[in-house]
């Protein structure tokens, strides 16, 4: 497939939405409730008990500061656990909006259904990743070690290896680990860049496997993976105009994740906020809340059911 024509998918998306049973942007509404709800827990938490934490001071509360902290550490860890499990359950409501089936709230927990089979998707994809990374690295710094600009490094290097100090020790003087540092930051650049060309394409050859996951009564990670691979041959540039459409919708996204942070960005930038920094955190936290519900509200269930549509699309070109 060449192309997608986006607006002929908003039309059917927009169709498909109005034949829904449960109003989607209801639905949509839910599941950004739920997760803000527990995002602004975990926030108003982290405040009361980092001043706790604050006020535990010497030897005598060395106890309550490794409660207080290990309970912050836990909810944190539940939260980063249990979300992505909880956003994949609104894909599997877009992908049945897409197909004018009934969901329903207690559809929002799809992905906790299929919990082991998107870990291993997940652990998979992290591991091809990893492995992307790696070779880019390598692949640089071979180049960068036998280039020009690798002169000054290796004088370095060769320096050290003549000094019996750090051969005995194995202890590198700042200025020289500075200027270690500083001559192997082209080597993490281009390697980031490197992973990125790499990377990306590999991204979308898998965009699909969540969906597929949710297709299957008995789904395996591997097979999912290698099915949305052959889904997406010769469509990842339909694809990313499908993004590209969208980078407005993912800017906002952007934006409003930074209205949440303005408590500490504001003041870094040098302006002084006429409210004390608690209360500054509340104001901004609230904002981010509201727009992040607006957001779903207008915008989440029409995307999703959009990218939904795509994927139907694609399924006839689906190959064993």
């Amino acid at each position: 497939m060449d192309s997608l024509h986006i607006k002929e998918l908003e039309q059917e998306a927009a169709h498909k939405l109005s034949q829904a049973s449960y109003c989607p942007k209801k639905l949509a509404l839910i599941h950004a409730g739920v997760s803000l709800a527990v995002t602004a827990v975990l926030a108003i938490l982290h405040l009361l008990l980092s001043k706790g934490i604050s006020t535990t001071g010497g030897l005598a509360g060395i106890g309550t500061r490794t409660a207080l902290e290990s309970i912050r550490y836990i909810l944190q860890l539940a939260a980063s656990i249990a979300l992505p499990f909880w956003e994949m359950g609104f894909i599997y409501c877009a992908l049945g909006f897409s197909r004018e089936q009934t969901r329903t709230p207690e559809d929002l927990t799809a992905g906790f259904r299929r919990i082991g089979t998107l870990v291993r998707s997940w652990l998979l994809q992290g591991l091809l990743y990893f492995a992307v990374a790696f070779a880019a690295l390598q692949i640089v710094s071979i180049v960068y070690a036998v280039s020009p600009f690798s002169r000054q490094m290796m004088v370095i290097v060769e320096q050290l290896l003549a000094d019996p100090t750090f051969l005995e020790s194995g202890n590198i003087a700042p200025e020289i680990a500075e200027q270690l540092f500083r001559g192997l930051i082209p080597v993490y650049a281009f390697s980031g860049l490197l992973f990125l060309v790499l990377a990306i394409p590999l991204a979308y050859r898998l965009r699909m496997t969540p969906y597929r996951i949710f297709e299957e009564d008995r789904p395996r990670a591997i097979q999912a993976m290698q099915q949305s691979r052959a889904m997406m041959r010769g469509n990842c540039k339909a694809l990313f105009q499908v993004d590209l459409h969208f980078w407005w919708y993912y800017l906002l996204q952007v934006l409003v994740a930074l209205v949440s942070n303005l408590d500490i960005l504001l003041p870094a930038a040098g302006v002084t906020l006429p409210v004390r920094e608690d209360a500054a955190f509340l104001v901004f936290l609230g904002v981010h809340t509201a727009l992040s519900l607006l957001m779903a509200w207008q915008l989440r269930s029409r995307v999703e059911t959009v990218y939904a549509c795509v994927y139907n699309r694609l399924l006839p070109q689906e190959t064993a």
